[in-house]
């Protein structure tokens, strides 16, 4: 959202959480004043159809020019698949893919009607390579990229550019787990602000894009390796990052 306000762009945020808005709205404010923002109180986890019926009143009240699909929810560690209870698979593919979906069709036919838009749908590097014990997650990013790049294609004629963007891991409390802080940024946790920007550039030339330039670097790497190999090492840093976490949820209790 800030790197739109800094090309000029007014925005609207939308989540669940209210003084998460203010505080977002008031950052993006305050450096780029002549942006207007408006933002909407709306949970996509609970959501029902009513609710996006009222959703859609509102963004239609509005000139959509760029929907940035971001919202999205993850396990706070790497878990197997059969110890997560149904409940939470079934409540990230409402997030991570039905919200997607919906958003998408919301905005579509005023793009369309106009020769002109943009979509980006976040899709991961975990919907790359197989990853073990985010069989769900990596399952949604998965449809986000097939949906983005299918959805290209449809739209091109239309003059509306579709971008899925498939980053690895960035500096957020997401990527945290269950850690009380946000991780350092490194080579391959890369920060929020520098992902967006990068992502952004690439709007318009391609229909698929590792975001990051560091992000790009390590899939080049990683497509080079016998896949064998890097499936291998996928696996045991995930269940390194499933016995570390367990070991650090244990002793907090």
């Amino acid at each position: 959202a800030k790197d739109l306000a800094r090309r000029g762009l007014n925005v609207c945020l939308i989540s669940r959480t209210k003084s998460k808005l203010d505080s977002a709205a008031a950052t993006i404010k305050e450096k780029y004043a002549n942006v207007e923002i408006k933002t909407i109180e709306f949970d996509f986890q609970a959501a029902s159809p009513h609710d996006y019926k009222k959703l859609q009143h509102e963004i239609e009240a509005l000139q959509v020019a760029v929907l940035v699909n971001n919202v999205g929810i993850n396990y706070r560690y790497p878990q197997f698949f059969d110890e997560v209870p149904l409940e939470e698979d079934l409540n990230m593919l409402k997030v991570n893919c039905e919200a997607t979906m919906r958003m998408t069709k919301m905005v579509l036919p005023a793009m369309r009607q106009k020769k002109s838009g943009a979509i980006i749908c976040m899709g991961s590097f975990s919907a790359l390579h197989p990853t073990p014990l985010l069989a769900t997650y990596a399952g949604t990013k998965a449809f986000n990229i097939q949906f983005a790049e299918a959805l290209a294609a449809e739209v091109k004629k239309d003059r509306i550019d579709v971008l899925a963007a498939t980053p690895n891991l960035v500096c957020s409390n997401m990527t945290a787990g269950v850690s009380d802080r946000k991780p350092k940024t490194s080579f391959l946790i890369v920060n929020a602000d520098e992902m967006a920007r990068a992502t952004l550039n690439k709007l318009g030339a391609v229909t698929h894009t590792d975001g990051h330039p560091h992000h790009a670097i390590i899939e080049a790497v990683l497509s080079a390796l016998p896949t064998s190999f890097v499936n291998g090492q996928i696996a045991t840093s995930q269940f390194s990052t499933k016995k570390r976490a367990e070991k650090k949820l244990a002793k907090s209790q």
